[in-house]
């Protein structure tokens, strides 16, 4: 009678074993296309941000035509009403070419923080990096940056502003 019991106890412990794993699987499944969404979201958005001219006189529609896509509401609005607040192409040379990310964080669900580096290049090659922290939100049924932070404070003559 005792082994089975057991036999049954195993049996029902390797089917809760089973089950949970299933669905930690599916739940692993869902975060990795969502950070593979987000990551799409931040590489496409670095990609853009040498087409935003911090010195243009059109900036506040430049930043409307190339970044739209990719900022809610509320970081484009502000942005537009205070275009010095926001990233973009400092100079003709060097220029900002990609965002490389190096870590992608879920900081709660429907949030994600991305950090990596704004990668700046001339026509030899690359020039420059400078650390970048954005947050971005599910919205709309897509990733949206709701926060950006670049530079680093502690070295001198360093940048960094927050915009949330």
């Amino acid at each position: 009678m005792p082994t089975k019991i057991l036999i049954g106890l195993v049996v029902v412990v390797g089917l809760i074993a089973g089950v949970s794993g299933y669905f930690y699987g599916k739940q692993d499944a869902v975060t990795n296309r969502a950070e593979a969404k987000v990551e799409k979201t931040v590489t496409e958005f670095g990609k853009a941000l040498k087409n935003v001219s911090l010195l243009s006189p059109t900036m506040a529609g430049d930043i409307q035509e190339h970044y739209g896509e990719f900022l809610t509401p509320e970081l484009l609005a502000a942005w537009k009403a205070k275009p010095s607040s926001a990233v973009g192409r400092k100079t003709s040379s060097p220029y900002p070419d990609r965002i490389e990310i190096a870590s992608t964080t879920l900081i709660e669900i429907g949030k994600y923080g991305v950090t990596g580096d704004v990668v700046e290049v001339t026509n030899t090659g690359e020039a420059g990096r400078t650390p970048i922290r954005l947050v971005l939100e599910d919205r709309r049924g897509g990733w949206l940056i709701a926060s950006v932070s670049w530079g680093n404070p502690t070295i001198p003559n360093s940048t960094t502003t927050t915009i949330t």
